[in-house]
């Protein structure tokens, strides 16, 4: 899976020009709180809603809500944005694009092409489009979890016992076993009774568990 795959291609941005209090505005009305600084497409900066935070006075300092709204009213983008950003090409693999924001210890990558922005990838974006499904959230079925068999010979065994009862596997990952060296498997089957699959598999030896996952909140 790449960038491009899991991007927010409809981006919201903003100018450099644009006073704090408006950029905040942006935030609060589209829920986000990153903003990419353009002009003409050409990425300038990165304002965040910890750069606004930062550029307002302390409680202490500050005398009444007046006062607050004139210092974002006076204050423009380009006097807090971060002009140093990561990016990302939207070619570069879904795995190298977390490591360089976990590397750098930031919240979200714009993402270019041809020196052109063409979108932004967020910690969320890669939660709920890549971490949420292979964790079966938000989805039907039944999850479960056999014992120290996530090397490939048994992996086989399993999944042929799977196949013969023609029930589609949603997603399939392995997890460290608490065993040393080994690793459980854990399958997300689309059916709401996985009872036969499990009892065959137990009768294989394998020690197998229902796996309980989130279907909403």
């Amino acid at each position: 899976m790449l960038v491009r795959d899991v991007m927010t291609a409809n981006v919201v941005t903003i100018t450099e020009d644009t006073t704090v209090y408006d950029a905040r505005e942006v935030m609060r009305s589209h829920k986000i709180e990153r903003l990419p600084v353009v002009e003409e497409d050409k990425l300038l900066g990165l304002l965040t809603k910890n750069e606004v935070l930062k550029a307002l006075p302390s409680p202490g300092m500050a005398r009444s809500m007046w006062e607050l709204t004139m210092i974002l009213h006076k204050m423009k983008v380009k006097d807090i944005m971060k002009t140093r950003v990561i990016t990302a090409n939207p070619d570069m693999t879904v795995e190298s694009a977390v490591a360089l924001a976990q590397h750098r210890k930031i919240g979200c990558l714009p993402v270019m092409e041809n020196s052109k922005l063409i979108g932004i990838v967020t910690t969320n974006d890669f939660f709920y489009r890549i971490l949420n499904p292979l964790l079966g959230i938000g989805q039907k079925g039944m999850r479960i979890s056999v014992d120290r068999c996530g090397d490939a010979k048994n992996m086989q065994k399993v999944l042929g016992c799977i196949g013969k009862h023609s029930i589609k596997i949603t997603s399939i990952h392995s997890l460290p076993s608490s065993e040393k060296g080994r690793s459980d498997l854990v399958i997300h089957l689309d059916t709401e009774d996985a009872r036969q699959i499990i009892t065959e598999l137990r009768s294989m030896d394998y020690s197998v568990k229902m796996r309980p996952h989130q279907l909403s909140y």
